[in-house]
């Protein structure tokens, strides 16, 4: 994976953003990545401009990759989803190009989105509102997400991927096959979820990544903006919904009492659902079937963690004590990442 540590990238990034776009004395700060990022990011001030530069460094996201989704991007902020959008270069291109010591990437600029994230406030949320509203519009917002992705059209060319099928593909090559168990259980969830139906009002393209760090909220009013899509791709709209909730459970992990937890994400869940509802059907026979994405998420997180080790450090050490705690939630059924379950 490329280190963006030196000053002359800086310089030359910012030399082609001012000949790429209509943007004078340009000034990049390189940002602190966080744990799993697969991308190298600045931001950036101009005369005229504020933005967020996202250079890409992984070799398995091509230029047709980032095309398609910022295709999906436009396509949300048309039907009024709050998302980051991406400037237009001079040529009217969303997606830019950059050589630097015989190395080629491509580099997309996005607005600012409106807002802050939760961790730059403590992850207080506004004075006097409750806590299950931020909750409420987590679901809206993926109700408005699902609900546009039924009219969505991909440009000529700009096809995303199955989401699943990129499991499978990660499954064959970065779990040994001496890992039996863990490649078994992985497989059979694969053939159980293959089985579901893929109709408009449970299958098609999702965000893929939410999460607190990858969308803003405006402190005035609650709404929030999304942003980070390039895990976008099509799979079941309650693979979303059950990794949401899952990425809630920063909010009950320090309730020691195991019966108090599992009722505090229950009533996450529940309120992520009202929300959702109130902007999309949502048939209880769906809600019913969490438990089976909620594996999917567990299935998720596990290549994910592989994935980056493999790009960042070159080889994945098994033995690590995370990827060891992971590996035994797996092989031994415990429900949902332990989010139910004692540490």
């Amino acid at each position: 994976m490329f280190t963006f540590n030196t000053v002359e990238f800086r310089h030359a990034l910012e030399k082609s953003i001012q000949e790429t776009y209509d943007f004078d004395k340009v000034i990049l700060n390189q940002l602190d990545a966080h744990d799993g990022s697969m991308n190298t990011v600045f931001h950036m001030c101009s005369t005229a401009s504020e933005g967020y530069v996202r250079v890409t460094t992984r070799a398995d996201r091509s230029i047709a990759d980032l095309m398609a989704e910022v295709d999906f991007i436009r396509h949300l902020d048309v039907y009024g989803v709050s998302v980051a959008t991406p400037y237009t270069s001079k040529d009217g291109k969303d997606v830019s190009i950059i050589k630097h010591m015989e190395n080629v990437f491509c580099y997309v600029i996005f607005r600012v989105a409106t807002g802050e994230q939760l961790s730059h406030r403590g992850y207080k949320y506004i004075e006097g509102i409750p806590l299950s509203k931020h909750h409420y519009n987590c679901g809206q917002i993926l109700a408005q997400i699902h609900k546009a992705s039924e009219t969505y059209i991909p440009t000529a060319g700009y096809k995303r991927h199955h989401i699943l099928d990129h499991f499978k593909v990660l499954i064959e090559t970065l779990i040994p096959y001496e890992m039996i168990v863990v490649r078994g259980k992985f497989n059979a969830l694969i053939n159980q979820l293959e089985q579901l139906e893929k109709v408009d009002m449970s299958y098609g393209m999702i965000h893929g990544d939410f999460g607190d760090g990858n969308y803003n909220i405006d402190y005035r009013n609650g709404n929030i903006t999304l942003f980070d899509f390039d895990d976008a791709g099509y799979c079941w709209y309650m693979y979303e919904i059950a990794s949401a909730w899952s990425a809630s459970t920063g909010w009950v992990m320090h309730e020691g009492d195991l019966v108090r937890r599992k009722v505090l994400m229950d009533q996450i869940f529940a309120t992520i659902v009202e929300g959702y509802r109130s902007i999309r059907v949502l048939d209880d026979a769906y809600i019913e079937q969490l438990p089976l994405y909620l594996k999917l998420v567990e299935m998720e997180h596990f290549l994910g963690e592989l994935l980056y080790v493999t790009i960042t450090e070159g080889a994945i050490d098994f033995e690590d004590e995370e990827l060891q705690e992971l590996i035994h939630c797996i092989e031994n059924d415990i429900p949902y990442l332990g989010i139910y379950e004692g540490d």
